[in-house]
């Protein structure tokens, strides 16, 4: 199987070439700000032992509108860090792989013809001076270590990418107008365009380009523009966006004022297009225009619809902004998911000390009938003497059956699943075992295998969210990081941490079930990738008996390196 590096893999054309080149059955490792950041070299050494066939350099420093006006330093430095370590380590590490490189249209003078001959001649227009002579040197680069050291290339100089799925921070000319024509339609907002509307653009559908990447990669050292052969008004295009949604297009107003770049931009797809029988473009932009208004409109209605469901769960538990109520004696928080029928690590968190507050997380009515009472839940299940557990009706910690400690308003506990699913609030079934001896703690998301040692006791309906939209409900300016996560959720471990998202580096610590019973679940999430995944989103990784314990090593040092030794010591001791 080939291997690719993706660099800017997070960003809109990064997330497509990755489907597509799996499509093709190409193994892909990405880089983003997270993993192998170019900004450190030694990042990189994450892929030592990889031999890649193919690096695609997407990553880049850049934002639409202004931007590149007013951060021209960051805008310089950045990219030639990033690009000169990704240079270094072709040359050093993967001489062998063919190096794709992503160029720019804002790289041409707008006194030549855009064919790819002149992509290094003339001035580019000056207020995209230094964005296009950082995306010139990259090609100059390539050029260059590839005349040296006999390396191959290929550079793709696309026209402006549309497609499903951009990101809501996307601030591409198309994106907007998508956006605030949604929000003119549906909220009553204003729909403004920059300019007069006559400047000329051209648009390209993600999966053309994508597909013609992948076609043309038998191609050595050359460079091809990739774009639809014919530019439009920025007017033409608002309109196709008003005649998707519906709305009437003389409602838009225009800001003269704005910023609007150069006069129009239109590739020359001449060399390109002599490698094809037929047109490659397959989505023109009017139609691609309305595929990507329905995408959009899908997805609002999806959000709006998990919105409503979310504040079902959580609506009494926040603040008028949409954060948790937290007493202001609280300085620290820990989240228990997968409280089982007594929710054990909650109590003995809570008792530890009186200014820490838990979120708990269990899907099951019957396990939240033992938080609750556990004398009217018919549990026949025997305890431990020094078994700690939460009584919320009477609002204490039990111990023995006598009262050790209060509650008070340090616990929060929501009635739902986890699992990794974005911003979207589900309802899948939860699979109840007996409730014999406490089995119903191995109750699971996942369907038990019939390798599973107990019965399906009940199949429940149940809510699910992502760990993120619950973190998106913590006032982050008060707790600047959760102290620890610790999840119980039978084969389902690694998608739970997985849902944790850009939250991830805020967290202290994260203690999950790794059982060797993996077969006990269709579908069961795989040690070795969940510990892989953790390592390299800079966690240190311990396994004590059935546990992973994952220390984030920044967060570590900087709070907690007195504590580590003896949260390690505490697991070995409660015997997880």
């Amino acid at each position: 199987m080939k291997k690719a590096l993706v660099t800017g893999a997070s960003g809109f054309l990064g997330t497509h070439l990755v489907k597509r080149l799996e499509k093709e059955k190409i193994q892909v490792f990405i880089s983003n700000t997270k993993t192998a950041n170019l900004l450190d070299y030694d990042n990189l050494k994450i892929f030592d032992g990889v031999k890649f066939d193919y690096i695609f350099h997407l990553a880049v420093v850049q934002k639409a509108g202004d931007w590149s006006l007013t951060h021209t330093g960051d805008q310089w430095y950045y990219n030639q860090i990033m690009n000169s370590n990704i240079l270094r380590y072709w040359k050093d590490k993967q001489p062998q792989a063919k190096f794709i490189n992503m160029g720019t249209s804002c790289s041409y003078s707008p006194n030549t013809p855009m064919k790819e001959n002149n992509y290094l001649l003339g001035e580019p227009e000056s207020s995209l001076y230094t964005y296009a002579m950082i995306k010139r040197l990259m090609q100059i680069g390539l050029q260059s270590f590839g005349n040296q050291y006999g390396l191959k290339w290929l550079c793709f100089i696309p026209s402006t990418l549309y497609g499903n799925e951009f990101h809501e921070r996307d601030n591409h000319f198309i994106f907007d107008f998508i956006k605030n024509c949604y929000q003119a339609k549906h909220n009553n907002k204003k729909f403004t365009i920059w300019g007069d509307g006559t400047v000329r653009r051209e648009l390209i559908h993600v999966d053309d380009a994508c597909n013609a990447i992948v076609n043309l990669l038998d191609h050595d050292n050359e460079i091809f523009n990739l774009g639809s052969g014919q530019d439009y008004t920025i007017n033409e295009f608002a309109e196709y966006v008003c005649d998707s949604f519906d709305y009437d297009y003389n409602k838009i107003e225009r800001d003269l004022s704005k910023y609007v770049g150069v006069k129009e931009k239109s590739l020359d797809i001449t060399k390109v297009s002599k490698y094809y029988k037929d047109n490659y473009i397959k989505i023109p932009p009017k139609d691609g225009i309305k595929l990507v208004t329905n995408w959009y409109i899908n997805k609002k209605k999806k959000t709006d619809k998990s919105k409503i469901e979310l504040n079902k769960l959580l609506g009494t538990k926040l603040d008028n902004n949409s954060k948790f109520i937290i007493p202001d004696n609280i300085n620290s928080i820990k989240i228990d998911v997968g409280l089982a029928g007594e929710a054990p690590n909650s109590a003995i968190w809570l008792d530890e000390t009186t200014d820490r507050f838990v979120i708990g997380i269990e899907p099951l009515p019957y396990h939240w009938g033992m938080i609750k009472d556990l004398k009217t839940s018919n549990s026949k299940r025997e305890y431990p003497k020094d078994f700690k557990f939460l009584q919320l009706n009477k609002g204490i910690i039990e111990l023995n059956g006598q009262e050790i400690s209060k509650i008070g308003d340090r616990f929060c506990g929501i009635e739902c699943a986890i699992d990794n699913i974005g911003d979207n609030v589900e309802f899948a079934e939860f699979y109840e075992m007996d409730r014999t001896d406490g089995a119903s703690g191995s109750s699971s998301l996942l369907k038990p295998s019939t390798h599973h040692p107990h019965f399906i006791q009940n199949i429940v309906k149940t809510p699910v969210i992502s760990l993120k939209s619950i973190l998106d409900c913590i006032d982050w300016e008060r707790f600047p990081y959760i102290e620890h996560i610790k999840t119980d959720c039978e084969g389902k471990d690694f998608d739970v941490v997985k849902s944790i998202g850009k939250y991830l580096p805020n967290i202290l610590y994260i203690t999950s079930e790794m059982t060797s019973n993996i077969h006990h679940w269709q579908n069961s999430c795989n040690p070795q990738e969940f510990i892989n995944f953790m390592i390299d989103n800079g966690f240190s990784c311990y396994h004590t008996g059935t546990d992973l314990i994952c220390i984030n090593d920044k967060l570590e040092a900087k709070h907690h390196s007195d504590i580590t030794q003896g949260l390690l010591l505490n697991y070995k001791t409660l015997g997880y």
